[in-house]
């Protein structure tokens, strides 16, 4: 086994102490799948700025970007990327790539996921007091997708689609808001703009991506989940899934951290709601919905 296995280039530009770490990860590739990076450090008897530099040298951004690769190397050898969808394919063909990059997308996600960064999410938006989304295209709908959720926890949140309006969003945010900002590229000018003007007003910046880039340097926290997918020919589609994902075990989580008192008011709206849609009337308060 060596590292084109994983599907990263050869060993032959790599430094003596670069090679040690590439050692660890031919040796035990899902061990090192796992580790932290003080972890593959101390096996491998190198510094961290070392691990890094080898995670560069292998064409990726980072960290954090190697090991979700590393990830959906190991995870299943399905086929991930829609530019491999060729146009003499068959229907069934077409259908199974696209079902199999989905699958490959949350596999890698559940395997790849930062639980420690994903806690300190979870307790940034618990104890917020307000909630901004920003986000456009597929990152728009994985927003809109948050704004429908969040309220039911009892969190005031603002997710407007246009730009403008986020922008002004971003300005009267404080130092107790916090700000989602979605861009599977971590490049959009739009939500860097208003990243940046909420961040000068004190706010925490939460960056769901699917690689390091621009918005991950200015975020506080960082949750990587989609990973690499060609936009420019096809819509992403399982970039999207994985940021639903993410959304949907935030929610969770978050209604966790918010405690007994808002969970209390969930179930009541819930069951109200239910009574609405099945009743098709107005429901008026009923001592056996509280």
């Amino acid at each position: 086994m060596n590292l084109a296995s994983f599907g990263f280039p050869g060993e032959a530009a790599l430094r003596p102490s670069e090679r040690k770490v590439a050692e660890i990860l031919i040796a035990d590739p899902a061990w090192f799948s796992r580790a932290t990076l003080s972890e593959i450090a101390a096996r491998a008897e190198v510094s961290e700025p070392t691990v890094i530099r080898f995670t560069r040298s292998l064409g990726c951004r980072g960290f954090q970007d190697f090991k979700y690769t590393l990830i959906q190397s190991l995870a299943s050898p399905l086929v991930g990327v829609h530019s491999l969808i060729d146009e003499s394919d068959p229907l069934p063909t077409v259908i199974t790539k696209t079902l199999d990059a989905s699958i490959t997308a949350l596999t890698s996600l559940r395997d790849s996921l930062n639980v420690e960064t994903f806690g300190l999410v979870a307790d940034a938006i618990a104890t917020a007091s307000d909630l901004v989304v920003l986000g456009f295209g597929a990152s728009g709908i994985v927003g809109q997708d948050l704004a429908q959720k969040f309220p039911l926890l009892g969190l005031p949140i603002n997710a407007p689609a246009d730009a403008h309006q986020q922008f002004m969003a971003a300005t009267l945010a404080g130092p107790t808001t916090a700000v989602m900002a979605i861009s599977n590229t971590a490049a959009t000018i739009e939500v860097l703009n208003s990243a940046r003007e909420a961040k000068s007003r004190g706010a925490t910046i939460i960056a769901l991506s699917g690689r390091e880039g621009p918005l991950t340097e200015i975020a506080d926290l960082v949750l990587l989940a989609g990973g690499e997918e060609d936009t420019n020919e096809y819509t992403p589609t399982s970039s999207r899934l994985a940021h639903l994902a993410v959304v949907d075990a935030l929610s969770v989580v978050v209604a966790l951290r918010r405690g007994r008192a808002a969970n209390k008011d969930l179930r009541r709206m819930k069951r109200r709601l239910n009574v609405m849609r099945t009743s098709g009337q107005p429901v008026s308060e009923d001592a056996t919905l509280t």
